[in-house]
């Protein structure tokens, strides 16, 4: 694809999963990891122009991933016509850059990290704009362009699905990854119909509450717990999440970039059935491409008119109702009834 058909982008924010990730990491990985790699790993795409209130940051930024031009006000970018503007920045300034993006009217998609706003209002009012511009609002919860969870989707939804409970561990803030947990979570399963919290801890890296808690569904439960401390500071990355059911032992480790299955086996007691531990069957997730799969599916939405109905603002606002559920369980110390009926 030529300059002239490719996809012009500009980047808002310069840090790590702009493009800050894939400039560090070990290139034997593999994986795309961050806003900018995808971008110039498809093409589909032209990275156009990149901005941050740092302008040397910004200026190092269209120097490594060759980014044309670089923005010295925001408002060039608000004042200038993209296919696709990708939102890296703080979390509590997603959502004024994506009300000024909408109401610019400057591009036809926005690819924004989440959460997509601070409290449900306003992403309400986020999904009114975009319904009244047309212009299409994608958040990077990127796994759910990872075909593993459809199929995680399809074993929990079953008829006859033994799932017997479910464990997982975050870190790093409720709002920020939490949030990406829940989105997991209900993407899996579905939406709980009770939440309890039971504890929560200081994130003093990101100023932000982590909360340990249990989502409960019609015949099991969902237990989330944070590895973040009110003592410890940044100790490492953690994003995994433990599968039970009645034949089978499902987990995701590696920061969900791997999948180990145990199956049942007999054990030396007569009668007796324990998870195989010695012979676990270990595959790689899609995790390391499923950003760049978001970006393929930009492509599809402005290119091939495809219906945007993954990572829809909607689902966001869903995923928002429990963490604000979350936050008042704990306040409350008390259970939160959701059920079907809060879920739009």
């Amino acid at each position: 694809m030529n300059d002239d058909d490719s996809l012009k982008v500009a980047i808002i924010g310069a840090g790590q999963i702009a493009g800050g990730y894939d400039e560090n990491r070990s290139l034997e990985d593999g994986g795309t990891y961050t806003h900018a790699c995808a971008y110039t790993n498809n093409p589909h795409f032209d990275l156009a122009c990149i901005f941050d209130l740092n302008y040397q940051k910004a200026l190092r930024f269209q120097d490594y991933w060759h980014v044309k031009h670089c923005a010295l006000s925001i408002r060039e970018i608000y004042d200038t016509p993209y296919d696709v503007v990708s939102v890296c920045t703080p979390d509590v300034t997603h959502f004024e850059i994506i009300k000024s993006l909408l109401s610019n009217r400057c591009c036809k998609v926005i690819y924004a990290e989440k959460p997509l706003a601070e409290i449900p209002g306003q992403i309400s009012e986020i999904t009114s704009l975009s319904k009244e511009t047309g212009i299409h609002v994608v958040v990077n919860f990127q796994r759910r362009f990872d075909s593993l969870y459809s199929q995680l989707r399809s074993l929990v939804q079953k008829d006859n699905c033994q799932l017997l409970t479910m464990n997982a561990l975050y870190m790093k803030g409720l709002d920020h990854s939490g949030i990406a947990m829940i989105d997991m979570i209900t993407n899996i399963c579905g939406y709980p119909n009770k939440i309890l919290t039971f504890n929560r801890s200081y994130n003093k890296e990101i100023n932000e509450y982590s909360y340990d808690f249990i989502l409960y569904y019609d015949n099991f439960n969902v237990t989330v717990k944070s590895i973040d401390s009110d003592i410890h500071g940044y100790t490492y990355h953690i994003f995994e999440l433990d599968m039970l059911l009645s034949d089978r032992r499902i987990i995701l480790n590696d920061n969900s970039r791997q999948c180990e299955v145990k199956e049942i086996s007999n054990y030396a007691y007569s009668g007796v059935k324990i998870l195989n531990d010695n012979n676990p069957v270990k595959t790689e997730t899609g995790y390391k491409q499923s950003i760049w799969q978001a970006t393929e599916y930009i492509n599809n939405i402005i290119c091939n008119n495809t219906a945007h109905v993954i990572n829809t603002p909607q689902q966001s606002y869903n995923d928002a109702l429990i963490a604000a559920a979350i936050k008042e369980s704990y306040a409350k110390r008390e259970e939160m009834v959701t059920g079907p009926n809060i879920w739009q």
